[in-house]
């Protein structure tokens, strides 16, 4: 039994910022799904295009991702951006970690909509036929908060100095004579434990 128990259109336990992603809709994603993760925006589409650096002939490197069976969808959730494609053989996955967006393009035409999702070496186009396209620009925005976040997350985790740098630093110091040993003992242990 996973997120929504034995039947698929049970409720969930959180408010989706979407009105396209049901708990229906969201059910059909459980597989994919981490327990504690969360779809707040969904979209529904019939492939996903990955475009490479690669240098072919015809320019990009490009793979697609099509479905033939059902719709393609793609859910940004608390975590991350990921799709199930449902095969023949089996359901596919792909994921996309805030971590690694750079960008998100979104283009609404009278007939098609293409969400792009650009990371450091492949951008990914998204096919998408629901939700109308206020709802995927919501999704878009969604996106680069998340981006923006894991950016921030990231620089933080940069600045903070280095546990060994530093017990490398108060060791000098006390030899040094600048920390008495009971000073160098409790800088010692503060930073052992953060390691």
């Amino acid at each position: 039994m996973g997120l929504f128990g034995s039947d698929s259109t049970s409720e969930i336990d959180y408010e989706p910022e979407s009105e396209f992603a049901t708990a229906e809709r969201i059910g059909k994603m459980e597989d994919v799904l981490d327990p504690d993760e969360k779809v707040m925006y969904l979209i529904k589409g019939k492939g996903i295009q990955e475009k490479g650096e690669g240098a072919g002939a015809f320019g990009a490197d490009v793979e697609g991702k099509n479905s033939i069976l059902s719709s393609i969808l793609t859910g940004a959730t608390n975590k991350r951006l990921v799709s199930k494609i449902p095969q023949v053989t089996g359901d596919d996955e792909q994921t996309i970690p805030y971590s690694r967006i750079e960008g998100v393009d979104l283009d609404t035409g009278l007939v098609s909509k293409k969400l792009t999702v650009k990371t450091s070496g492949s951008a990914y186009e998204f096919q998408v036929s629901d939700p109308d396209a206020d709802e995927i620009r919501e999704m878009a925005r969604f996106i680069r908060e998340k981006m923006k976040e894991s950016q921030q997350t990231n620089a933080q985790a940069a600045s903070q100095p280095d546990p060994t740098e530093q017990l490398k630093n108060i060791k000098e110091l006390h030899d040094e004579g600048v920390l008495s040993d009971e000073e160098f003992e409790e800088k010692k242990n503060d930073l052992l434990d953060k390691m």
